[in-house]
């Protein structure tokens, strides 16, 4: 995404966040990523990124995007590592699987005959 896009994009969150209602919350303050409501099953982005973002200027509004997508990174590895880490038991269960329709198929050869 180039600059001026991300700017633009940046400036249109901001527009909207600012016609909502003036938060308590103190202005220049630095938004957090709260992980508790980002994975609820309900979670909707818009509404969240309006709450928390209400009275933030741009330049906090950049370091919040950087800290989501950091969050993002931290995820995406966390994620990578349940997978690796759970791929010798899934490759098991799978030839596991196998065994047992082969011998399914066998066994229904079999009464087939009788």
């Amino acid at each position: 995404m180039s600059s001026d896009v991300r700017r633009k994009s940046i400036r249109r969150v901001h527009a909207a966040v600012r016609q909502e209602p003036a938060a308590p919350a103190v202005p220049n303050e630095l938004p957090t990523v709260s992980l508790s409501k980002l994975t609820k099953p309900d979670f909707r982005a818009e509404e969240y990124l309006k709450e928390t973002l209400r009275v933030v200027q741009e330049k906090n509004i950049r370091q919040f995007r950087k800290a989501l997508e950091d969050s993002r990174k931290g995820a995406s590895k966390n994620l990578q590592k349940n997978v690796y880490r759970n791929y010798e038991s899934f490759v098991f269960i799978s030839k596991e699987i196998s065994s047992m329709e082969r011998d399914m198929q066998l066994l229904r050869e079999l009464l087939h005959n009788i």
